[in-house]
């Protein structure tokens, strides 16, 4: 399903839940590394630049349309904030984002320690370069 900016933040502030993510481009990813060793967010260096995340980033989760969307700002009033380290790519651990992700998307990790994705689109929002 193809959804617009507005619809996809309508269905956010309606929705229970209060985190983000999904992914797509080039040589833009995530990965969420989630198993009893750790678990963590990663952002490759080009999604970070692209995104000018600099210590922070902001994450709304669309669960009805399994989209997550990612800025270096505040999207609406339901994102979630994560602090991320690291130059170039950036890194946030945090086990709660995590596990909200993982709930909320219902990610399978029965077979895996870390599930990447790279189909990020890139959209403008609130005069904002935002991640979808």
């Amino acid at each position: 399903m193809n959804y617009n900016i507005d619809e996809l933040i309508r269905m956010a502030e309606q929705d229970t839940h209060t985190i983000v993510i999904r992914s797509g481009a080039s040589n833009c990813s995530m990965s969420i590394v989630y198993n009893v060793n750790g678990k963590r967010i990663s952002f490759s260096k080009s999604l970070a630049a692209q995104l000018g995340i600099t210590n922070e980033i902001y994450m709304l989760p669309i669960k009805d349309a399994n989209t997550l969307i990612l800025s270096a700002k505040p999207i609406g009033s339901k994102s979630s904030v994560g602090t991320v380290t690291g130059e170039g790519k950036k890194i946030c651990y945090s086990a709660q984002l995590c596990k909200a992700l993982v709930e909320i998307f219902k990610l399978d990790y029965d077979h895996a320690t870390s599930l990447s994705f790279r189909d990020i689109s890139f959209d403008i929002m609130n005069d904002e370069k935002v991640a979808i």
